[in-house]
């Protein structure tokens, strides 16, 4: 079994290289970017484009929810049946060094995990995680669907994480996939 990382740098909106990655026989697809760059709309138009293409899509597209022009949390939106779950929370009041801004959900968090196991059960040719966080990175959140995922899935599995995190995820999910391409949209982190 042959090992690869290809990394290339795209634009924004998901053109011919990005949509037809499972064309490129890539086990899994990492859309790096900085805050606000796009991944998670990218992820969202690559489903959608997917599902124009006839693949049976699964898995979690994290949206923010909003309040006065602010965030002020994160839901998980199933892919499969359009269902949402919130998972995070902000913190009220300033944050303090070191700690997390955002207090999680377990059921949330559960809502996302069945997400990605179902679409993995149900036979989907592309599952999306969006987005791999410090959570993931540390074993925890949605890392365990991950997991079995990466062990029971043969189809591709398309994450988003911020650059910071991108190292840390390839290194976590190469042992466990044939090959890696990671894409980066806007701008570094």
């Amino acid at each position: 079994m042959t090992r690869g990382v290809r990394v290339v740098n795209e634009n924004p909106h998901p053109g011919a290289k990005i949509r037809n990655v499972l064309l490129f026989r890539m086990r899994c697809t990492i859309i790096t970017g900085s805050r606000d760059a796009g991944k998670t709309r990218t992820a969202a138009r690559l489903a959608s484009r997917f599902r124009e293409d006839g693949l049976r899509v699964g898995g979690v597209i994290s949206e923010a929810a909003m309040e006065n022009g602010a965030k002020v949390g994160y839901s998980y939106h199933d892919l499969s049946t359009g269902r949402r779950a919130e998972y995070a929370r902000k913190k009220p009041g300033p944050v303090a060094p070191g700690t997390r801004a955002f207090d999680f959900s377990d059921a949330g968090l559960d809502f996302g995990s069945r997400a990605i196991r179902s679409a993995v059960d149900a036979g989907a040719d592309a599952v999306i995680v969006d987005e791999i966080g410090p959570l993931e990175i540390g074993g925890a959140g949605l890392w365990p669907a991950v997991r079995d995922a990466l062990h029971r899935f043969g189809g591709h599995i398309l994450f988003t994480v911020r650059p910071s995190l991108v190292e840390e995820l390839r290194a976590r999910v190469e042992p466990l996939a044939e090959s890696v391409r990671i894409t980066q949209v806007g701008t570094d982190e």
